[in-house]
């Protein structure tokens, strides 16, 4: 199937329940996350099989799916798995925690630079990207959390023309490992 078909496409009964799995996995991980009521929305939105700006669902064929569609009438297929936990953690970590990161993060942005101690402008991303990859930690393994985790070091690091952001696994969070501020 290619990309519009999928997401156009209608699950048959037996492929529902195989959907009901993902969204019982991750309506678990987010219980056990303690994520606040507030931000159920997000939840609800990412394990919808149509939510906004979304179709996902399971294929017998293709296998579990996430298809968005994007500006200008683009459709992107963002995972395409035959396993329950890959999908998992695409949602959580892409639907899920990056959506209640960033938003946590624009309600609390002014105590969080008021407490902003590093050499470097505010970062806004720090405290997100710390976010998803500590919630990520408690429930995936090792393995995927530390590929995510290279990703974001990258992202904090792209604008120094020295490593700057390392991050510590022990405390949790990104710490600074030079005192420049030079950028390219």
């Amino acid at each position: 199937m290619d990309v519009k078909e999928l997401y156009t496409y209608k699950m048959m009964t037996s492929e529902c329940e195989k959907w009901s799995e993902v969204q019982d996995v991750l309506n678990r991980s987010c219980k056990f996350l303690n994520i606040p009521e507030t931000y159920h929305g997000i939840i609800e939105n990412a394990i919808q099989s149509r939510g906004t700006y979304h179709s996902a669902g399971f294929c017998e064929t293709e296998g579990y799916y996430f298809v968005e569609d994007g500006d200008r009438g683009a459709l992107y297929l963002k995972c395409k798995t035959p396993h329950l936990v890959e999908i998992c953690f695409y949602i959580m970590h892409h639907k899920i925690l990056y959506g209640i990161g960033t938003k946590m993060e624009l309600q609390n942005r002014s105590e969080l630079e008021s407490r902003w101690k590093y050499h470097t402008k505010y970062d806004s991303r720090k405290m997100w990207f710390e976010y998803i990859i500590n919630n990520l930690g408690v429930i995936f393994d090792e393995e995927r959390v530390e590929k995510v985790i290279e990703e974001y070091t990258g992202y904090m690091n792209r604008w120094f023309n020295d490593k700057h952001w390392e991050f510590d696994k022990n405390c949790k969070e990104f710490i600074e490992i030079s005192d420049s501020v030079e950028h390219d």
